[in-house]
């Protein structure tokens, strides 16, 4: 798989940001198989649809998989070979690894 964003090299640090800033508000963050999972308040529900939306435009070699479970707004990010862009985007996990990769 061939891993390149095609966002503009000048916004690649707003968007950065914008991650940066979406994650602090991260109830958590958990590493899955391939990733990670973000949970977040049911409130940054279109913030994180956003985002998510965006990203998947200019990095096709993410899988963003967005879904609402118990009152919250969960993310998954995974990819085969982008561990470095989860990383980066993602930030390390706040609690333990989780097994399972599918929507619950």
């Amino acid at each position: 798989m061939r891993i390149g964003c095609t966002l503009p090299t000048d916004q690649i640090p707003q968007q950065l940001d914008e991650w940066r800033s979406l994650r602090a508000s991260a109830t958590t963050i958990e590493a899955i198989p391939g990733g990670r999972r973000l949970s977040f308040p049911i409130e940054r529900a279109e913030t994180v649809l956003d985002l998510a939306r965006r990203e998947q435009g200019c990095c096709s070699f993410l899988r963003l998989i967005t879904r609402e479970a118990g009152g919250r707004i969960v993310l998954d990010i995974t990819s085969d070979d982008a561990d470095a862009v989860i990383d980066l985007i993602a930030g390390p996990p706040t609690t333990g690894t989780t097994a399972e990769t599918t929507p619950t």
